[in-house]
């Protein structure tokens, strides 16, 4: 199986933090603010490669904090997030305009993502290291 660049796969999991953009089924997108994003987000897709890596057993979680702060949580990691893995909980800040999020890790290149909310679900897109990804949160 095909892995990301490490940074890639980094930044993939801040963007999980809070970069979706996977397209909401029905219902009206809010304009998210700061109060919106926060909290603990459960993924419920992450798809790369035309695989979604949360159905063949991968966990993952994003948890933003009011302050601009991000903690990922990874289970499993199939992907490459993780080195060495198989869990981690990477760090780091996090800002966002009502369509946009910036995550900036710890230990890598910050990574942008399109997103929106829709209800309790938030959805990213975004680029990779050239590979298409899409994810989509559910908020606990």
């Amino acid at each position: 199986m095909r892995t990301l660049h490490t940074a890639s796969i980094r930044a993939l999991a801040l963007l999980l933090t809070v970069a979706p953009m996977l397209s909401a089924c029905g219902g009206d997108s809010t304009s998210p603010g700061r109060a919106t994003l926060t909290g603990r987000w459960n993924a419920e897709h992450v798809t790369a490669f035309g695989t979604d890596f949360i159905a063949t057993g991968m966990a993952m979680s994003v948890t933003l904090a009011e302050g601009g702060t991000y903690i990922l949580d990874i289970t499993n990691d199939q992907v490459g997030f993780c080195e060495p893995g198989p869990d981690c909980q990477p760090t780091g800040t996090y800002s966002h305009t009502d369509t946009q999020i910036t995550f900036n890790p710890d230990e890598e290149s910050e990574i942008t993502f399109t997103y929106t909310i829709t209800g309790s679900t938030m959805s990213f897109k975004g680029t990779i290291g050239q590979v298409p990804v899409s994810l989509t949160f559910r908020k606990e």
